[in-house]
């Protein structure tokens, strides 16, 4: 089925929003399926799909911005789901572009094995998350530190090529 592509006026003539469409679906490959400008030309938001998803592998599948031009938002997803595995999932800034707060996901899932899942910057919160599940911040060193001794063995073993299994009480 061919793409359609969709443009919506101001009043003034400018393009207010700019939109890709197959199969009845948001779509468009390698660059976003929907863009939303503001009435001096700017953009506003861009957003990626492809079949219908939220969906992006080397970038943010949804932009933000303010109306000097700084992006004010970035969320990564893949397959209709927040998720980053190299950065935050989830980034705010201000409007002079400084991290406000960032929130690590994978598979929708707040997630982050070595400090804080969730940053708020502005008021210095730090939220621990595996999995999902909230913990204190000395649930998480509890588990920090186990998995931390784990992958410093498994490293340096690794190294010299001498498997080892390293177990743990609780």
């Amino acid at each position: 089925m061919e793409l359609i592509h969709r443009v919506y006026r101001y009043f003034n003539g400018k393009i207010r929003i700019e939109e890709w469409i197959q199969n009845n679906k948001y779509h468009r490959l390698n660059r976003p399926a929907i863009i939303y400008y503001n009435e001096n030309g700017g953009k506003r938001c861009e957003r990626w799909y492809q079949n219908g998803e939220f969906h992006r592998l080397d970038g943010p599948a949804k932009i933000e911005y303010y109306d000097n031009g700084n992006i004010s938002s970035e969320e990564w997803y893949q397959n209709n789901q927040q998720h980053r595995l190299d950065g935050p999932a989830i980034i705010y800034y201000n409007g002079d572009g400084g991290k406000e707060s960032e929130a690590w996901r994978q598979r929708n899932c707040l997630h982050r094995l070595d400090v804080p899942a969730y940053i708020d910057y502005c008021y210095c919160i730090k939220r621990y998350f595996l999995n999902d599940k909230e913990l204190t911040e000395e649930q998480f060193e509890r588990i920090y530190v186990k998995h931390i001794s784990i992958e410093l063995a498994c490293w340096f073993d690794d190294a010299n090529l001498i498997p080892i299994v390293i177990g743990y009480t609780h």
